[in-house]
This record gives C-alpha cells, sequence and structure tokens, in this order.
C-alpha cells in the first residue's frame, strides 16, 4: 500500500496521511470517532466489505472502483487491514487556485476586442474558418456557475453537501469567472470567451469558501465522465498526489477526454527553479497551464516545473462574474493559473470542433503546434511548450525535402532526374541547382532533364523544396554520370589514302567510276542548358 502524504489547497496546503496498515495505525486514529473516507476497492469482495463496515454510503463512483463513505475507528481499521481493500484515503480539501484577488470592473467604455488575453490569444481566426467550439461539451468543475446573459449553461450538477443537486449557482464567482473565459457570449457583452459555441455545463464541488472535498471532486469528474463531455477544466490544485483523483482523471483521458488544469500559484521570483507544479496539474494525462501576463513574461505567483506544459494569460484577465456578489456589476478581474487553464480548455474546444474524430492525444499534440516558445529555446519549466495562440504568424518553417530521388535515364548529353515531391499542404516547388551554381531551376512536377551536358561526365544537383512562403529546405544532393560515346566503325582518315589520289598498286589496274551516294541527312535538334528558368523536357 502506498504510504503517503495528501495535500490539496491552493498556497497553503493542508498535508494528512493515506491510512496505514493496522500494524502502524496510530493509537489516536484508533481512538477516533467516525470518519469519512474514500475506499478503493480490488474486486466484488472488497466492494461488499466496504458497504458492509460503513455506517453510511455517501456515493458509489461509476467510473473507478471506489465509494465515499463514513466509517467507524473500529472498522476502519478492519477495512485498511483487509487484502481485498487497495487504498483508502481521507476526505479532505481543494482549493481554487486563484490569488483571491477579484475586483469588479466598472461598465464604461469596454468592449471585447480590448481585453488584452483576447488580442494574445486570437480567437477570432478560428472563428472565421467557422469554428466556435459548436457541439464540444466542455464541463467547469469549480465553484458552480450562475446565470449571466453572457453565458449559456447547458446543464450541471452540485456535488456539494450530503445530496446532489441540480443547484449548481456559483455563490464564490470562481466559476463563473473561469466560464466566461472559456465560453462568453461572443459579440453580446464585454467579454468574449474563446470558444463561445460550446455546450458548458457546471459542475459545482467547491462552496461558497472556495474549497471542497475530495469526495466532491471525485463525484463531479465522475458525473462528467458518465456524461461524456469532451473537456473538463479543473482550476483547483494542491501540492501532493491523491491516488484515487489520478485514477480518476487517467480514467477520463482514457475514455478520449481532455482534461486542463492549472499549475498552480506556488511561484515566486526567486524558485523557479525548484518544481513547484500542484496536482491534479502534475499527472502526466492532464495538459498543466501556466499563467502569463500581458507582456507574455511569466506571471510571478505561476508555478514552475518539468510537467508545466503550456502558457496562456493569467494576469489581470476581465470575465464574467455573478452579478451582486462582492458588488459585482457582472464582470470581475481576477489572476492566476485558474485563469490560464480556461483559455487552453476553449482552445482545444475549438481543435475538437475542427478536428472531430482526432483522440485525445492527437489533440494535444495539434495544441502544441499552436505554441509560440517563450524563455529558454525549447520546452521549459516555466513556459512548458510555449503560449498557445491562434494569431496568425510568418511560417518560417520549410517544407520536408523530396524523397527517392535518383538519375533515372543518362544519355551522352543529358541526364533525367526524377523524385517524390513532399506532401505538405503548402509545399509550391523543387528548385534544382546545378553543382555549386547559385541559380536554379523551378520545377513544379516531379522530373527535370538537365541538357547539352558533356559525354562520359559527372555531374552533381541539389534538389530543394518551397512553400508558399518561400521557405526553402535544405536540399537533397543527386549525382549522375553522362554516358560514354559509343565506339566508331568508319576508318581514321589518317590511315586512308590522301583525298583525291589514286591507290598505290604495283600493277596497273582499270579505274572504274563509282557513283557516290550521299548519306542521308539527320536533323538535329538543340535545347539550350536551362538558366533560371522552368525546365523543359524536349518531345519527341
Amino acid at each position: 500500500m502506498n504510504k503517503k502524504h495528501l495535500s490539496i489547497a491552493l498556497s497553503s496546503l493542508l498535508a494528512l496521511p493515506l491510512l496505514a496498515p493496522i500494524g502502524s495505525v496510530p493509537k489516536a486514529v484508533a481512538e477516533e470517532a467516525d470518519q469519512d473516507v474514500v475506499i478503493v476497492y480490488k474486486n466484488a469482495d472488497g466492494k461488499e466489505a466496504a458497504i458492509e463496515q460503513s455506517e453510511e454510503i455517501q456515493h458509489e463512483f461509476k467510473n473507478v472502483p471506489a465509494v465515499a463513505a463514513t466509517v467507524s475507528a473500529e472498522d476502519l481499521r478492519d477495512l485498511v487491514d483487509n487484502p481485498d481493500i487497495d487504498y483508502i484515503e481521507r476526505n479532505v480539501t481543494f482549493q481554487l487556485t486563484d490569488l483571491e484577488t477579484a475586483s469588479t470592473t466598472p461598465a464604461a467604455n469596454l468592449n471585447e476586442a480590448s481585453n488584452w488575453n483576447y488580442k494574445k490569444t486570437a480567437p477570432d481566426t478560428m472563428w472565421k474558418q467557422g469554428f466556435t467550439g459548436k457541439g464540444v461539451k466542455v464541463a467547469v468543475v469549480d465553484s458552480g456557475i450562475s446565470a449571466h446573459p453572457e453565458l449559456n449553461i447547458a446543464g450541471g450538477i452540485s456535488t456539494v453537501g450530503s445530496e446532489n443537486s441540480t443547484n449548481y449557482a456559483d455563490d464564490n464567482g470562481h466559476g463563473t469567472h473561469v466560464a466566461g473565459i472559456i465560453a462568453a457570449d461572443s459579440g453580446n457583452g464585454r467579454v468574449a470567451g474563446v470558444a463561445p459555441g460550446v455546450s458548458l455545463y457546471a459542475v459545482k464541488s467547491l462552496g461558497a469558501n472556495g474549497k471542497g472535498t475530495l469526495v466532491d471532486v471525485l463525484e463531479g469528474l465522475d458525473w462528467a465522465i458518465q456524461n461524456k463531455m469532451d473537456i473538463i477544466n479543473l482550476s483547483l490544485g494542491g501540492d501532493s498526489d491523491a491516488q484515487s483523483l489520478h485514477d480518476m482523471v487517467d480514467k477520463a483521458y482514457n475514455q478520449g477526454i481532455l482534461v486542463v488544469a492549472s499549475a498552480g500559484n506556488s511561484g515566486t521570483a526567486s524558485n523557479t527553479d525548484q518544481d513547484t507544479v500542484g496536482y491534479p496539474a502534475k499527472y502526466s494525462s492532464v495538459i498543466s497551464v501556466a499563467a502569463v501576463d500581458q507582456s507574455l513574461n511569466r506571471s510571478e505567483f505561476s508555478s514552475t516545473g518539468p510537467k508545466v506544459d503550456v502558457a496562456a494569460p493569467g494576469s489581470e484577465i476581465f470575465s464574467t462574474y455573478p452579478a451582486g456578489l462582492n458588488g459585482s456589476t457582472g464582470y470581475a478581474t481576477m489572476s492566476g493559473t485558474s485563469q490560464a487553464a480556461p483559455h487552453v480548455a476553449g482552445e482545444l474546444a475549438l481543435l475538437k470542433e475542427k478536428n472531430p474524430s482526432a483522440s485525445a492525444a492527437n489533440l494535444r499534440g495539434l495544441l502544441n503546434s499552436y505554441a509560440v516558445d517563450l524563455g529558454a529555446p525549447g520546452r521549459d519549466n516555466l513556459y512548458g511548450n510555449g503560449f498557445i495562440t491562434f494569431s496568425d504568424r510568418k511560417d518560417s518553417t520549410a517544407p520536408a525535402e523530396v524523397s527517392d530521388a535518383k538519375v533515372a535515364a543518362a544519355t551522352t548529353d543529358s541526364l533525367t532526374l526524377n523524385w517524390t515531391s513532399p506532401s505538405d499542404s503548402d509545399f509550391k516547388e523543387v528548385r534544382v541547382y546545378s553543382g555549386t551554381d547559385t541559380t536554379f531551376t523551378t520545377v513544379t512536377q516531379s522530373t527535370y532533364q538537365a541538357l547539352n551536358l558533356s559525354p562520359d561526365t559527372a555531374y552533381a544537383f541539389r534538389l530543394t523544396t518551397v512553400d508558399t512562403a518561400d521557405n526553402e529546405s535544405q536540399g537533397v544532393k543527386v549525382s549522375g554520370r553522362t554516358a560514354a560515346p559509343a565506339a566508331s566503325n568508319t576508318p581514321d582518315p589518317s590511315e586512308s589514302p590522301s583525298s583525291g589520289g589514286t591507290p598505290v598498286s604495283t600493277s596497273p589496274v582499270q579505274s572504274e567510276p563509282v557513283q557516290s551516294t550521299p548519306a542521308p541527312s539527320i536533323p538535329v535538334v538543340t535545347t539550350p542548358a536551362p538558366s533560371g528558368g522552368s525546365a523543359q523536357i524536349p518531345s519527341g
């Protein structure tokens, strides 16, 4: 059994142990009153024992073999020692990953396009292609979502408290703020969500104080899996592993659901060399999102480490907020990796609509293709693969090289080259360079013939590929040799009698006139060598 400490929190984190085997359970544990726990069982016998030895079963999970239960200290000891029980975890507390510094913003003179995060992520680039996230189901596991003029909530659940309900109204404000970043209705207010066309689901697993139990969060994830969400946003976390949480997000990912989580707000100016990414963002099945400011510099609070996958706007983010809460008129500005994660959830929704049959793994790869490298070259611990944006960028990547390049035919004065062009969608042409010459011939087909060459001579060529942005590859080298001339059957004139003379003979010979027959005339067509234009292959 795994004996590790479990904690879930925002900045100041609570640490509680996994319950240990009977031999090492402290005396104090045995003397405790009834406890709320998550019991993960191995088989049917384990499930039966968990149910029979519990004072109350709060929830039976659908997607992991576990129950949330209240057990007595005596039964707890028996269950810990039961070989059919995998592990037991205390029902600890989760918290949000924002900085708890919400501020309301007056309505005057603000519009959607003026928000810096909108400008930097440029979701309208995808909207112009017809993709708004329509048909993609996104669950926000958070403090709920309140009704708002800019939000269309498709449904949801509240797992807070002893009984689940459909009252998922947000009494904290955090969930509504996160939801607006993902799905605020473009053109109808002051905030434009990244993917305004998504089907938005509220999963209230955190209460008014921004906290929720492990069981509440697990129930929310269980509901999201059961209801076939496409994307789950988790703007919450802690600094220690909870195995049941790990199992649940792995289950979601294995069923094709993309799970996005905030990296955490444990960063400082002096600890960037430390691994401060929290859980569940640290799990490999989760996309971990760090935060940047308007200058695309790391937000000082943003956690760092090798599990940071990507970066998104997280400082001073303006979004929807429950009207009347904390004096709000319906909008607020907040900061945190909690605000960064929903940007990526929305971006994934756009990619999901555009690529409906793509697997979760492929969509993660597509997401990374829109990353702008920040910080140290390549992936780093502050920004991961980089800042995700759909803004138009100059293409600086050359297409793939030609393949199977070879000399297909050789004559005494020509060489014919063949190859297979790359499949890049923006591939335009091949440029053929001869030897070290800096001039080239442009070819749009897959063959080229060099003419007016010398016989029995070696020649070298370089074939580069070029795309529509005029990016040129390094090139592939091809070499060949022209054919040697055929042996001649015509006598050498130097070995023949002088022109016009009579053959020397020791005996006189009567000369008979010889009728001369002229040789047939064969027309010769000379094709000049190419220089800078398109290659031409003589016909005939």
